[in-house]
């Protein structure tokens, strides 16, 4: 899907990563993020991709909401928040929610969306096969 400019509505995907006490972990996520944003920019819905984490590291979810309604006063945003989280448990199921709907009485916050968590996705079994399976 490519963009469409026409929406006056900016269109952010967000990264939900754990959050660590280790630096380099959080720094992975961030440039995975500015990797995703370089590979698929011309061919997606979503005018920012960027990340936040659950805990332990910043930008937390209600950081980054704030951060792009700073940086984009005279906009309204739809988030899409992306859990890059393996499994289903408390934090996909309860945490994530809740730190969500938190954003509901921001100004501007138009939708918010919680995508499926990694995990879910159909081709992850295929990418541990072509990992493991001898050549």
């Amino acid at each position: 899907m490519k963009k469409s400019h026409s929406s006056p509505c900016l269109k952010v995907l967000v990264i939900i990563a754990h959050g660590s006490r280790l630096s380099t972990s959080n720094q992975e996520i961030a440039t995975l993020s500015k990797a995703l944003t370089r590979s698929i920019k011309d061919n997606t819905d979503y005018d920012i991709i960027t990340y936040c984490f659950l805990e332990l590291a910043n930008p937390s979810i209600q950081q980054c909401a704030e951060k792009l309604l700073a940086e984009h006063p005279d906009q309204p945003i739809d988030l899409d928040f992306f859990p890059y989280f393996l499994s289903s448990g408390k934090h996909v199921e309860k945490d994530i929610p809740k730190a969500i709907a938190a954003l509901k009485p921001l100004e501007r916050i138009v939708s918010t969306n919680q995508l499926p968590y990694l995990g879910q996705h159909p081709n992850l079994l295929s990418l541990l096969i072509d990992t493991f399976s001898s050549p």
